[in-house]
């Protein structure tokens, strides 16, 4: 019987596969901390643009405080379709 045919699936690892092993598991680490790096950028950008967001609803909201919640419901009134008589 051949090995395949006995399904022989022990044999002993070659010395150079170990070294393929820890090399690919070396790079995937490597890719993975870049990875990482560049998350925590986005990460950082995106808060910094919903701070700036923030900062100028702020100063909208403070410029025409006359508006306020009833600037929307005041809206949609005008809106409306004319009721009928």
């Amino acid at each position: 019987k051949t090995g395949q045919k006995a399904k022989i699936r022990s044999m002993p690892k070659r010395r150079g596969k170990d070294y393929l092993g820890l090399f690919s598991m070396s790079m995937k680490k490597t890719r993975l901390e870049h990875e990482r790096r560049t998350i925590d950028k986005r990460k950082m950008n995106i808060e910094a643009e919903i701070k700036d967001l923030k900062r100028e609803i702020e100063k909208m909201e403070q410029s025409a405080p006359a508006q306020g919640k009833h600037a929307k419901k005041n809206k949609l009134r005008r809106n409306a379709a004319p009721r009928s008589p």
